[in-house]
């Protein structure tokens, strides 16, 4: 902030601690700003580290930690970190699957189920309120989405989450799998 700003010529101001790097003097308060911001990113980053630190506790427990369940299943009522059958679409997800085993391939299966009118998971989220993006709300089915419920672990029995993983402290991205 004292030297890559005044070099690419940005003025810094933080309204709330009265700080303006045009009439700043390195004077006790002129450094003021500069520490809190070391501060708020040692902070920031431990903060960060004890959530994924939980959150991947949470996933070695079995417990589901998705914003949303896959298709087919809801989040409990009782326990938000466990997967039921949905009534609503868990029958549509058996016909996916009958389809595909009796030789219909991924096109006609989307042809069906979008001739038969049934919201595809996007429009499903968008119709009960979960997002609320008009762009979701006339959401069609597509071969992508059957071949990735198709070839998704969960429907074997197995919680798979953090398939890929965010390491926020040092900017990387990683795989991992989580059963």
């Amino acid at each position: 902030m004292e030297q890559i700003f005044p070099f690419l010529d940005v003025r810094f101001v933080a309204v709330n601690d009265n700080f303006d790097t045009l009439t700043a003097e390195r004077s006790q308060d002129g450094y003021i700003v500069p520490l809190k911001n070391i501060m708020n990113e040692v902070y920031s980053r431990d903060i960060s580290r004890k959530v994924s630190s939980a959150l991947e506790v949470k996933q070695q427990g079995g417990e589901f930690i998705g914003s949303w369940a896959p298709y087919g299943y809801r989040k409990s009522a009782e326990d938000k970190h466990h997967l039921e059958p949905d009534p609503e679409t868990a029958p549509v997800l058996k016909d996916i699957f009958t389809w595909r085993l009796s030789g219909m391939g991924y096109l006609p299966i989307v042809r069906r189920l979008n001739e038969l009118g049934i919201p595809s998971p996007s429009r499903l989220h968008y119709l009960r309120g979960e997002v609320k993006s008009e762009r979701f709300a006339s959401a069609v089915w597509h071969a992508a989405i059957i071949k990735k419920i198709l070839s998704d672990e969960v429907y074997l029995g197995h919680l798979v989450q953090g398939r890929t993983k965010n390491d926020i402290t040092s900017g990387r991205m990683g795989s991992a799998f989580m059963m």
